[in-house]
C-alpha cells in the first residue's frame, strides 16, 4: 500500500476508536477490563470506570438521546494485553451564534502491538491532534489535523466548498521521499466520510438512529474514495455499573467494516445518550478503550508524560507549517522545530495577556518599518493556532483570540498579502493558458495551493477568497488541457464552398388605407446562403461534427473555419495541415 494510502486509511477508519490495532488471529488473553460511565456535560471529564458485571435488564421508558447544550469532554485509556499503551482525549462544545454549530477537539498518543504473519510483534507508534468545526448534523465543515506515524509527520485539512468536501493530506519529507507528498481527494457532501468513528456515533445518536434495536446500513467512503456499506447492529440498552454508579448505554456491533488499513476495527462499542463512545472492544478481545477519570489516569499516571515516558507528542506539530512556496513541511517562519510552542493549560490566561503585548509590539514595529515585524507576526500566528485549539470549548477565550487575530491582520495584513499574491498567480495562469503551457499552469496552481495551507489562513475569513481563486485556477487548468487536446486534432481544410440559392416566393399583402382595404400578391426573391467546408476530404456544414475528431463547426469563412471543442475555440486555416 502506498505510504499516503496507509496513513489516509488510518485517518478515515478513525483516529481512535475505528483505527486502533490489536493482534489478529490470537486467542483472547484478557476480558474487556473496564465499563463506561454516564455522560457528563460539565467541564470536568467523566469519572473512571471499573470492571463490573453488566446487568442485563431492559431499559425503562426514557428519552433516547440527550442534546449537547454545552461541553462534553472525555478522556479514554487504551489497553492491550493488559498493558496501558496510550490515551485519547475528546471534547465537543456547542458554539452559539456561529455558522457552524459545534467545535471539536480530538487528540491522542498510542503504542499499538501488531502481530505479523511471522508471529513477530511490530510496535506501531502514532500521535495526532485535530480541531474541527461541525454542522448541526455533526458533519465536518472544516478540520485541521496534524500528527505522526512511525516517524512520518502528516497534516490533514478538510474544508467544505459548495457541494463537496476537499481533503488535503500532506506528508513530511523522509529519506525515501525527500520532497514530501501532497494527496488531494474530493467527496460529495451526500457521502459520509468520518474523521473518526466517534463523530459517526454522535451523528447517529443525535438524529435518533440508535433509538431501537436493529441493523443500520451506513455507507462510508474509504481511503480509495469508493463507498463501503457498513452494517451497525444496534442492541437494547444495557445497564452497566462502574464507580458504584449505573447508567444505560447502547451496545453496537460493527459488521463488515472497511479493511483498507489492513488493521482490525472495533467489534463492539458502547454509546451513551450523547452519542459518546465510552468503551470499545476489538476483534481480538485483548484490546479495548474505556473512559477514565481524566488526563492523569488516561496518560498512565503522569500529567505531562505519555504512558511510555515520552514528552507531549504535539511539541513539534504546532510548528509544522509550509516553508515558503515549496511543498515540504517544516517549522514556522521565524523559528525552528525546537522552538515549537507548548502551553500548559494553567498558563493559558497568562499567555493571552502576553499575546496582547505582542500585538502592541507588532504595531510599533510596523509603524517604524522595522523588518522584525514579520518575525513577531509569525510568532503570534503560532501562539494563536495553539491557543485557539486549546480553547475550542471556551467561547470567551475564543472570541478574545479571534479579536487578537483581527487586530494583527489589520496591522500587518499577512493574509491579505497572500491573497494579493494569489491574484498575481491567477494572472500568470491566464498567461500560461493562452500560451498552452500546461506545466506552467500546474506550477502556478501548486503555488496557490501552498499559499492556502499557510498559517495566515487559520480561522481566517479570507480563506473563502483563496478557495475561489484556486477554483478559478483549477478551471483554467482544465481549459488548458482541452485547448492542447483541441490543437492536436487532425483538421485538414482543403476548400470552402459558398452558394446562394435564389427562390421566388409569393408574398400575400393586405394594405389598409382610409376607406378601403387592398389585397394583393407580389412575387418576392428570397436568397438562402449555403456554405460548406471540405475537411479531411469530406463536406460539412455549420453545426455539424467532424467525424472522428469530436469537434463542431461553428462558422465557415472564405479562408478558414472556426471549430469548438468542450467550450474551447480553434481557427483552422485553408490548405493548412495542423496537428
Amino acid at each position: 500500500m502506498p505510504r499516503h494510502r496507509a496513513i489516509l486509511a488510518l485517518l478515515l477508519l478513525a483516529a481512535s476508536t475505528g483505527l486502533v490495532v490489536g493482534q489478529e488471529g490470537k486467542p483472547p488473553k484478557q476480558p474487556p477490563a473496564a465499563e463506561p460511565q454516564p455522560a457528563s456535560t460539565g467541564q470536568e471529564p467523566a469519572a473512571a470506570a471499573t470492571a463490573q458485571e453488566e446487568i442485563d435488564v431492559p431499559a425503562p421508558p426514557q428519552e433516547d438521546r440527550t442534546p449537547i447544550t454545552s461541553i462534553v469532554e472525555t478522556w479514554m485509556r487504551y489497553v492491550q494485553d493488559g498493558e496501558h499503551r496510550g490515551y485519547v482525549h475528546e471534547k465537543i462544545s456547542l458554539v452559539p451564534g456561529r455558522l457552524h454549530r459545534y467545535e471539536y477537539l480530538h487528540e491522542g498518543d498510542l503504542d499499538v502491538a501488531r502481530v505479523k504473519e511471522s508471529d513477530e510483534v511490530d510496535l506501531v507508534h502514532w500521535s495526532w491532534q485535530a480541531t474541527a468545526q461541525l454542522t448541526e448534523a455533526f458533519d465536518i465543515y472544516r478540520l485541521e489535523a496534524a500528527g505522526s506515524q512511525q516517524g512520518v509527520q502528516w497534516r490533514l485539512e478538510v474544508r467544505t466548498v459548495e457541494d463537496k468536501q476537499l481533503w488535503e493530506l500532506t506528508l513530511s519529507p523522509t529519506p525515501e521521499n525527500p520532497n514530501g507528498e501532497l494527496v488531494r481527494m474530493e467527496f460529495p457532501l451526500d457521502q459520509t466520510v468520518g474523521w473518526n468513528a466517534e463523530l459517526i456515533f454522535y451523528k447517529l445518536r443525535q438524529r435518533g438512529d440508535l433509538s431501537k434495536p436493529g441493523k443500520i446500513p451506513f455507507p462510508i467512503s474509504g481511503a480509495s474514495g469508493h463507498l463501503t456499506n457498513l452494517t451497525l447492529r444496534v442492541e437494547e440498552p444495557r445497564l452497566r455499573t462502574y464507580l458504584g454508579k449505573q447508567a444505560y448505554v447502547t451496545p453496537v456491533t460493527i459488521e463488515n467494516a472497511p479493511t483498507e488499513s489492513n488493521m482490525p476495527v472495533p467489534l463492539r462499542v458502547y454509546v451513551d445518550k450523547f452519542g459518546r463512545v465510552v468503551e470499545a472492544v476489538y476483534q481480538d478481545e485483548t484490546s479495548h478503550y474505556v473512559v477514565c477519570s481524566g488526563a492523569v489516569e488516561a496518560r498512565g499516571g503522569e500529567q505531562k508524560l505519555s504512558a511510555r515516558g515520552r514528552r507531549d507528542p504535539f511539541s513539534k506539530i504546532g510548528a509544522m507549517t509550509r516553508i515558503g512556496m515549496g511543498s515540504k513541511l517544516g517549522p514556522s517562519k521565524g523559528g525552528d522545530a525546537s522552538s515549537a510552542i507548548v502551553v500548559p493549560p494553567e498558563k493559558v490566561g497568562e499567555k493571552l495577556k502576553e499575546i496582547g503585548v505582542m500585538i502592541d509590539e507588532l504595531e510599533r514595529l510596523v509603524k517604524s518599518s522595522n523588518p522584525r515585524a514579520e518575525q513577531v507576526y509569525q510568532r503570534f500566528l503560532r501562539y494563536y493556532q495553539v491557543l485557539r485549539r486549546m480553547c475550542a470549548g471556551d467561547p470567551v477565550k475564543v472570541n478574545q483570540l479571534d479579536a487578537f487575530k483581527a487586530r494583527a491582520e489589520q496591522i500587518y495584513g499577512g493574509a491579505e498579502r497572500l491573497v494579493k499574491r494569489a491574484h498575481m498567480l491567477l494572472e500568470a495562469i491566464e498567461d500560461n493558458y493562452n500560451a498552452l503551457n500546461e506545466k506552467g499552469v500546474e506550477e502556478n496552481l501548486k503555488q496557490m495551493r501552498d499559499l492556502r495551507l499557510r498559517s495566515e489562513f487559520f480561522q481566517d475569513e479570507r480563506v473563502v477568497e483563496m478557495d475561489r481563486l484556486i477554483k478559478a485556477g483549477d478551471q483554467k487548468l482544465t481549459q488548458t488541457k482541452v485547448r492542447i487536446d483541441l490543437a492536436r486534432k487532425v483538421l485538414v481544410l482543403t476548400g470552402t464552398v459558398f452558394k446562394a440559392n435564389v427562390v421566388t416566393e409569393d408574398l400575400d399583402l393586405r394594405i389598409v388605407v382610409p376607406g378601403a382595404t387592398l389585397d394583393m400578391r407580389e412575387p418576392v426573391k428570397v436568397i438562402h446562403n449555403l456554405s460548406y467546408a471540405l475537411i479531411n476530404d469530406k463536406l460539412y456544414r455549420e453545426g455539424e461534427e467532424v467525424d472522428g475528431q469530436n469537434v463542431v463547426i461553428e462558422k465557415i469563412q472564405p479562408h478558414g473555419v472556426r471549430v469548438t471543442y468542450k467550450g474551447e475555440v480553434r481557427e483552422v486555416g485553408l490548405k493548412k495541415r495542423d496537428r
